[in-house]
C-alpha cells in the first residue's frame, strides 16, 4: 500500500462534545480525610483535582439507554463525591500511609464542567444559608 492509497483511505473525523451532564447524585465531604476515608476506596491509585476541588465519579453501567444519550450528547453520572482542595498537590497520603497520585484534569472539558457546577452550587448554598 503507497502513502498515497492510505491519504485516500483516511476517513473524515467529526468531534461531538458533550452537550449536557446530569448528575444524579453528590456528596460533598467536610474535609480531605474525610473524603479519602469515606468515599475512595483502599489502593485507589489516583484521584482528579479541578477548579479547587477533589473529585471522583462513579458512571452508570453500559446499557442501550446510557449509549442511546451519550449518542444524543448527554452523559449521566451517578455520583460525584468530592471535597475542597484550594491548591493542587500532586500527591496526598491517606490515614494509612497510602501515597494517592492527584491529577490535574483543569483542562478535561467536562471536569471543568461539573468544577463550575459544584462552585456555583457553592455560592447558591451560602445565600440561602446567609438569608435565613
Amino acid at each position: 500500500m503507497t502513502t498515497e492509497n492510505v491519504i485516500e483511505m483516511i476517513p473524515e473525523v467529526e468531534y461531538k462534545p458533550v452537550k449536557k451532564i446530569i448528575i444524579h447524585h453528590i456528596s460533598k465531604h467536610a474535609s480531605v480525610e474525610k473524603f479519602l476515608t469515606n468515599a475512595i476506596p483502599p489502593n485507589t491509585p489516583s484521584i482528579g483535582w479541578c477548579g479547587g476541588y477533589l473529585i471522583s465519579f462513579t458512571n452508570f453501567p453500559e446499557s442501550d439507554d446510557v449509549t442511546r444519550e451519550v449518542l444524543n450528547g448527554i452523559t449521566h453520572v451517578a455520583s460525584v463525591y468530592y471535597c475542597e482542595m484550594t491548591e493542587f498537590k500532586s500527591t496526598i497520603k491517606t490515614q494509612y500511609n497510602q501515597e494517592i497520585m492527584v491529577i490535574d484534569q483543569s483542562t478535561e472539558i467536562p471536569v471543568v464542567a461539573i468544577a463550575k457546577f459544584l462552585k456555583k452550587r457553592k455560592i447558591q448554598d451560602s445565600t440561602k444559608t446567609s438569608e435565613s
